[in-house]
């Protein structure tokens, strides 16, 4: 029990020396002590075997003050990365976060894979490509976070559907195959987990997210924690039903691909292939685009409303491509709420709108880097 209790306070050690270094460019033994409330002789030991990781290195102050320099731990962020692939409907987006969470690298492919297993070998071929063409060992790669589209059973980890055809995929086929770690999350789940680092506490303790791509699908936050539900279901928005009818879901309405498609059905001379041209097309007043903007906004803030009465959030927040086209309409959203509330309670309504429309593709990058900075007890 005793050598247990020591295992365990050195692992407290270490995972606190490392999250406070990964928040500082360089800090002394002594300020690491003192911050901490741990001893000298232990930050040394702890910072000695981060220096054998490489994730730390021991240098001079570069500030000179006379005699001699103190010595300064400086901390490498780039001694471990993370990747983060995004799965779109006609496009596969990549990017690489270091240890303190920043963009080192990313790139995109105009490409559609309609079998998972075709898409995994691909992802194996570009990963060992990018780590050799950037100098990158793979022993230093924390893993690889996938976002998927659409709906992931987190006890049998199925894929049960997805908006880019990829469905009935058994995950656990995949977890041993590759020589480095594999994440995955549903994509709305990873955007929330990506909002989350740019949110205030307030808005973090009681939060719902709407992610607006080519599917409806939403986060839950309760208690700064995302909440799954009972299979890792929970948060697929865009399957509610609006009037009982067998094909009137929210998703026929709130859906990049969906609002294209209606465009063209409604539309006599001009036929469009992508959201963009659609967001073109409101930039232009057409008449056709800003009534479908109308209908769009008005189920949304039914959608909210009825979510509102259900949660009581702190804060809904919208992401997802989708939410640079609506981020002008926040006033009106908010009116056509307000009009219909009638608890009071619910008034004040704070609607926020992601920074970045990619948020699932960093999220998707973060899985790796939670797990590497997360305290660890198991194996103890």
């Amino acid at each position: 029990m005793k050598e247990n209790k020591i295992s365990i306070i050195k692992e407290v050690n270490k995972n606190k020396i490392i999250n406070l270094l990964a928040n500082n460019n360089e800090m002394t033994k002594f300020d690491i002590a003192n911050i901490l409330g741990i001893s000298i002789p232990t930050v040394t030991t702890n910072i000695n075997a981060l220096k054998d990781m490489n994730i730390v290195d021991e240098l001079e102050s570069t500030i000179y003050t006379g005699g001699r320099r103190p010595k300064v731990i400086h901390f490498n962020p780039n001694s471990r990365i993370s990747i983060g692939i995004r799965i779109a409907l006609n496009y596969i987006d990549i990017v690489i976060l270091n240890l303190r969470k920043e963009v080192i690298y990313s790139e995109s492919h105009n490409i559609k894979f309609v079998e998972f297993d075709d898409f995994m070998n691909w992802s194996k071929e570009r990963i060992d490509f990018i780590l050799k063409e950037n100098n990158i060992d793979k022993k230093n790669l924390l893993g690889v976070g996938i976002s998927i589209p659409g709906i992931i059973n987190k006890e049998s980890n199925i894929i049960e559907y997805t908006n880019v055809g990829m469905s009935d995929v058994n995950l656990n086929s995949y977890i041993n195959k590759y020589d480095y770690n594999l994440y995955y999350d549903n994509e709305a789940n990873l955007s929330l987990l990506s909002e989350k680092n740019y949110i205030d506490d307030i808005n973090k303790q009681s939060l719902l997210f709407l992610s607006i791509n080519i599917g409806l699908g939403g986060g839950i936050v309760i208690n700064n924690e995302i909440y799954g539900g009972g299979s890792g279901r929970a948060g697929e928005f865009g399957h509610m039903k609006l009037m009982g009818k067998t094909n009137d879901y929210l998703d026929d309405y709130l859906s990049t691909c969906n609002i294209v498609k209606t465009y063209n059905n409604k539309s006599k001379d001009i036929k469009i292939k992508t959201f963009k041209e659609f967001s073109n097309l409101v930039d232009m007043k057409d008449e056709l685009a800003l009534d479908l903007i109308n209908i769009v906004i008005e189920r949304l803030s039914y959608c909210i409303y009825n979510l509102m009465v259900i949660f009581d959030p702190s804060s809904i927040l919208i992401g997802g491509e989708f939410s640079l086209l609506l981020r002008p309409y926040k006033d009106l959203i908010i009116k056509l709420i307000q009009d219909d509330i009638k608890l009071p309670y619910l008034k004040n309504i704070d609607i926020l709108f992601s920074k970045n429309c990619k948020s699932d593709l960093i999220g998707a990058a973060l899985l790796p880097l939670e797990d590497f900075f997360k305290l660890d007890l198991q194996n103890i």
